[in-house]
């Protein structure tokens, strides 16, 4: 098990690198491209919101383990959980619960915005994964927020571990996980479909299509994350010796966690393509060389580095979101456009 100290460090270091990624690319497309588009502002303006909602969990859970490390000096084992399993803690992690919640919302939204505006261009037969997509995202939050606050009436039982009604509280009951495991499962492999379906219907080669590919399911890994909560907290809720244990919040605390913070990492890693370019092309400029070979070229004194359809299409689609038909430019003047 994860001590209290082990789980606050983890939540603030990685919590502090996602928002460090996101400001990051935020200035990556700035310098890119100084004119963008209302929707990058909106997907940047939902993932820095996302951000936001992760650190006021993180700080709502660094209060209740605090208290943990507290009581720890004095009482251990199951007396520690039953003393540490109160109304107030409860609550608190009650709605530390629901601000990752909201903040993986947000962070989808924010990857709906993204692709929108990839798709903007394309015919309205294109956009069908996209608007589907959307309407399953904002059916299954709709569903997840009546489910965090309406599963127990009065809405105190959602929380409150004194409770005489056997189905709560909320944050101890299985049904209420499972429900919002599969509608959060459910949205993620909706949103992951769209872009899948938008490389699809680029003319590359087999290679370059992979790699594209691979680029997009980098997402995949907060599908993975959502899918070994589930599986890992059902278990632990379902077994009476662990029900009720203030350890089982520990699991909560740092899956849920690790769903945002792979959820944005995923968002902005290929954006940082931009650094590596020009890095690349500031060494080959010291050297004075300029490297002309399987399409790729290097512009000298450290020009961003041209590269061949698959990395100008995912360079552009993170610096500038958009272009006019989602084409991609290759270095030798070929282009590569979507098949409307």
């Amino acid at each position: 098990m994860v001590s209290p100290e082990g789980v606050i460090s983890i939540k603030v270091i990685t919590g502090a690198f996602t928002l460090a990624c996101v400001t990051l690319r935020y200035f990556i497309l700035r310098r890119s491209s100084p004119e963008l588009s209302l929707r990058s502002n909106l997907s940047h303006f939902a993932l820095f919101t996302a951000c936001l909602f992760d650190f006021t969990a993180t700080g709502l859970s660094a209060w209740v383990l605090v208290q943990e490390i507290k009581m720890s000096k004095y009482y251990s084992g199951d007396e520690l959980d039953m003393r540490m399993v109160t109304p107030k803690n409860s609550e608190v992690f009650f709605y530390s619960h629901l601000m990752y919640y909201l903040a993986i919302c947000i962070i989808k939204a924010g990857y709906l915005l993204f692709y929108a505006e990839l798709y903007k261009r394309a015919k309205t037969a294109r956009k069908i994964a996209l608007h589907v997509a959307t309407s399953i995202w904002a059916v299954s939050n709709i569903v997840g927020i009546l489910v965090i606050f309406f599963w127990c009436h009065p809405v105190k039982d959602n929380w409150n571990p004194a409770t005489t009604n056997k189905r709560c509280p909320t944050l101890f009951a299985v049904p209420p996980l499972v429900i919002l495991g599969v509608m959060n499962i459910a949205s993620d492999f909706a949103i992951l479909v769209v872009p899948i379906l938008l490389v699809s219907t680029l003319k590359v080669n087999r290679l370059e299509k992979r790699a594209l590919f691979i680029i997009f399911l980098i997402g995949g890994i907060s599908i993975a994350s959502s899918l070994v909560r589930l599986v890992i907290i059902a278990d632990l809720l379902d077994n009476p010796m662990t029900q009720y244990r203030w350890s089982t919040l520990h699991v909560y605390m740092l899956w849920s966690h690790a769903e945002v913070f792979f959820g944005v990492l995923a968002f902005t890693l290929p954006g940082f393509r931009y650094l590596l370019s020009k890095w690349l092309g500031k060494r080959n400029g010291l050297s004075g060389h300029s490297h002309s070979h399987s399409g790729h070229g290097t512009e000298l004194g450290g020009g961003v580095r041209r590269s061949r359809d698959v990395d100008s299409y995912v360079s552009q689609s993170q610096e500038s979101l958009t272009q006019k038909s989602v084409d991609t430019e290759g270095a030798a003047g070929g282009r590569v456009r979507s098949m409307d």
